[in-house]
């Protein structure tokens, strides 16, 4: 963990904030280890019960602090482990079974407030239902990336029996997508509860054995036991000592009438914002899994994988020459018909095996997978655009890059691909030297 710590905040030169949040900065010298220890062990005091109302409110704060730090490494987990960490301030987690309990014997109670109960399963449902929303895109719907994680990350001897037929990726992806969709739902019916429940704990721990999503499927099963009945807890430890559980436990008055109107407005404020945020990306054109905007709150789990290789060209001011390196980058054809500038002397091929191979170096013809164009690419944004299913093929004609370069479109590109090459050709893209 220390070495994690210096590579994702000491080690970098630069940290990208949040906005409004430029103020946030590391602490000096081995202050970012102390306050990772500092953090762990209210997270204990927490799971125990102890000091728990100030514990609450410093975990919650340092986990925002780390959430903070670096906007480039926005992970939903953190995200959601700050949203239960706020929640836990105001719910009364520590009357019963713990030690704030035992020091404290007034706190002790056998019931809980209801809406406490119900706030934290409306957060999980959350989680669950628009992550099941972000795989409702056509690239999710057409296998992918299922398919590339089957072929090339996820090894195991089970996958690797199946993966090589046609089915197996839609079947994956069609399970996930119902999966996230109807798992609130069918976890709060009390005759699909239990079998929902152990395909969610199975789901998510097929996700920690093959993918490095680092605490989030576990964080996600104690989540979803909110689901179950709240007396699970007291039932198992009933097995243990039938008559502990229920000892010297007293129920709780209920609240006043105001005090009531302001807990019901808080719940109601707090589940508005969590329904109205991940929605903000709808309002962006181009789709978020091609523009990256408003990606962040909005949990977009498991629906994409980035992979980016830079080419820097060195040039000497003085003898304004390159580099030996830059010299041996593969590069195409200067007359290639289908290139868009893209600046700094470069253009983007979309159609490389159009391009004449004989006129191509052969470092170029396999140099497609190199580079991957994502987030803003504007070609990449209107190659997406202008790919609409219809009939079984897809029109990608003339005005496909003629927002992008006007010359492209006396370029004499054929007016239909099949579906299948338009997908292809949203994802090998090359970069052309011109």
């Amino acid at each position: 963990m220390r070495n994690q710590i210096g590579i994702y905040w000491i080690q970098p030169r630069f940290l990208f904030k949040y906005y409004g949040f430029s103020w946030v900065h590391l602490w000096p010298g081995n202050g970012v280890y102390i306050h990772w220890t500092v953090f762990g062990v209210l997270a204990a005091f927490i799971a125990a019960g102890f000091l728990y109302r100030i514990s609450t409110v410093l975990f919650f704060l340092s986990c925002s602090y780390f959430f903070l730090l670096d906007e480039g490494r926005y992970v939903n987990h953190t995200y959601l482990m700050c949203l239960f960490g706020f929640l836990l301030i105001f719910i009364p987690a520590h009357r019963a079974f713990s030690v704030d309990a035992w020091l404290r014997p007034k706190l002790r109670s056998q019931t809980a407030p209801a809406w406490a109960l119900w706030l934290l399963r409306a957060q999980m449902a959350v989680v669950y239902f628009f992550a099941g929303i972000a795989k409702a895109s056509s690239d999710w719907l057409h296998g992918e990336p299922m398919r590339t994680w089957m072929t090339h990350i996820i090894h195991s001897p089970l996958i690797d029996r199946f993966s090589h037929y046609r089915w197996t990726p839609y079947l994956a992806s069609y399970a996930a997508l119902l999966l996230d969709l109807l798992a609130a739902p069918l976890l709060l019916w009390r005759r699909t509860r239990l079998a929902t429940f152990c395909l969610v704990v199975f789901f998510h721990i097929l996700n920690e054995q093959f993918f490095p999503i680092g605490v989030f499927p576990w964080l996600a099963i104690a989540g979803t036991t909110t689901f179950l009945s709240p007396s699970w807890p007291r039932r198992i430890m009933s097995l243990v000592r039938p008559t502990a559980a229920l000892r010297s436990i007293k129920k709780v008055a209920p609240l006043p009438h105001k005090k009531q109107i302001l807990v019901l407005s808080f719940v109601a404020t707090y589940v508005a914002i969590q329904i109205l945020v991940p929605l903000a990306h709808f309002f962006y054109p181009g789709g978020i899994e091609w523009t990256y905007a408003e990606h962040h709150f909005a949990w977009q789990m498991m629906v994409r994988r980035k992979s980016t290789t830079a080419f820097f060209y060195v040039t000497d001011p003085k003898r304004r020459n390159v580099s030996s390196e830059a010299a041996r980058l593969p590069r195409s054809p200067p007359d290639c018909p289908h290139g868009v500038d893209a600046g700094h002397g470069a253009t983007i091929c979309p159609l490389p095996h159009r391009c004449h191979a004989s006129s191509r170096p052969r470092a170029a013809q396999g140099a497609r997978a190199n580079v991957r164009l994502h987030q803003r690419s504007k070609a990449a944004i209107s190659f997406r655009s202008k790919c609409r299913s219809g009939r079984g093929a897809a029109c990608l004609g003339p005005a496909a890059l003629a927002s992008a370069n006007p010359q492209t479109a006396s370029a004499g590109w054929p007016g239909f691909y099949s579906k299948s090459f338009c997908h292809q050709l949203r994802r090998r893209l090359i970069l052309c030297r011109s």
